[in-house]
Parts: C-alpha cells; sequence; structure tokens
C-alpha cells in the first residue's frame, strides 16, 4: 500500500506541476496577447495617418495638375488667338473690300 501512495503523490504532485506550465503558459499567452493588441492599434493608426497624407498629397498633386493644365489651356488660347489675327485681318480687309466692291456694283446699276 506504501508504494501505492507513494504513487498516487507522484501523479498528484506531476499533475500540480503540468497544472503550474498550463497557467504559466496561459498568463504568457494573455501577456503576449495584449501587447499584440497594443501594437495593432500603433499599426492601425499609423495606416490611418499614412491614408491621410496620401490623400493630401493626392489632393495637392490633383489641384497642382488642375492649375498647370487651366495656364498651359490659356496659353494655347492665347498663341492661336495671336497666330489667327492676320487671317482674321485679311477675311476682315476681304469683306470690307467686298463690301465696297458691292456699293459700287449698287451704285453703278441705279
Amino acid at each position: 500500500m506504501d508504494d501505492q501512495i507513494k504513487k498516487i503523490a507522484a501523479l498528484i504532485g506531476h499533475q500540480q506541476q503540468q497544472e503550474a506550465r498550463v497557467t504559466a503558459l496561459i498568463e504568457a499567452f494573455e501577456k503576449e496577447s495584449a501587447l499584440l493588441r497594443q501594437e495593432n492599434a500603433k499599426l492601425a493608426s499609423a495606416i490611418r495617418s499614412l491614408s491621410q497624407a496620401t490623400a493630401d498629397v493626392t489632393d495637392t498633386v490633383r489641384q497642382s495638375v488642375s492649375r498647370g493644365i487651366a495656364q498651359v489651356s490659356e496659353e494655347v488660347k492665347a498663341a492661336a488667338l495671336e497666330k489667327q489675327k492676320p487671317a482674321i485681318n485679311a477675311l476682315t480687309q476681304v469683306v470690307n473690300e467686298a463690301r465696297e466692291s458691292t456699293r459700287l456694283i449698287r451704285r453703278e446699276s441705279a
């Protein structure tokens, strides 16, 4: 009977050691899990900040490109008008000459 009591006591001792190990592992897991949640929150915050910064940069670039396009468009229009001036002047002269010719023809016809 004495051997059986020793075996039972050894099993109980072994069981208690196993429970202590499991408890320590659970506590370590919970600690690491809490640290992981904190790091996850920091990462989420950094991602939000980066996303906002990216949106700001995108908006700034969009505005700059839009202003650039508007400026180039105005310059192209101005250049086109400048190039069209000789043609417009020539057409105006032709129209004026045609009017004058028409007036002369009407006078002669009358």
